[in-house]
């Protein structure tokens, strides 16, 4: 069980590893790899911010986003393109 789904925890982290960002999406970590979602790294772990998780899902099934969330999921998409063209 992870801590997001354990009720004495509280609240949902803001900060995901990969199993728990691709269930929160509700897919395996398979396809969630194959997204291209930009992690963060803190330490050693690679982690996904749920409120980039939200934008995509929201982008994903055509909700507006506003032009701030628009101008961060381009920043977001432009860093994990140079990070993999950078093999980082």
């Amino acid at each position: 069980m992870s801590k997001a789904d354990d009720p004495a925890y509280g609240y949902a982290p803001r900060f995901f590893g990969i199993e728990e960002a691709s269930r929160y999406l509700g897919i395996s970590a398979s396809t969630f790899r194959a997204l291209g979602i930009c992690p963060i790294n803190i330490g050693r772990r690679t982690l996904w911010d749920r409120q980039s998780l939200d934008l995509y899902a929201d982008r994903l099934t055509g909700k507006p986003v506003d032009d701030d969330d628009a101008e961060r999921a381009a920043q977001e998409q432009e860093r994990a393109f140079f990070a993999r063209r950078n093999g980082g």
